[in-house]
């Protein structure tokens, strides 16, 4: 009696199998954010809104012609991050990371 249970179990697994594969669309997670700190916000970030205005109107260093996404406080003290999604394109040898590290950008979340 066990045998034809298992049978079934896996024949429904694998037709459910067949069935998902061919239609189902791949998820993909957005691309990682970097951020710079900011050239133009001056003083102590405390709204990140007000950061986020500021670098949606600066420069972008890793996209050339274009501007930053846009910004968060962080860091202590705290200091305007721009944000942009992480780019391989172009290397910027100025970029800062947040919380004293030098580099391309940083990551928000892995």
């Amino acid at each position: 009696m066990e045998t034809p249970r298992r049978n079934l179990s896996a024949a429904i697994f694998v037709v459910i199998v067949l069935l998902m594969s061919p239609d189902m669309e791949r998820a993909q997670a957005p691309p990682p954010e970097c951020y710079y700190l900011s050239g133009t916000f001056s003083g102590l970030c405390v709204w990140s809104s007000k950061c986020a205005a500021k670098c949606r109107n600066e420069p972008s260093k890793q996209r050339p012609g274009q501007h930053y996404d846009g910004g968060v406080c962080m860091d202590i003290p705290s200091r305007c991050w721009c944000s942009e999604p992480c780019c391989p394109c172009k290397k910027a040898s100025t970029a800062t990371m947040p919380y004293g590290g030098q580099g391309d950008g940083a990551r928000a979340h892995d």
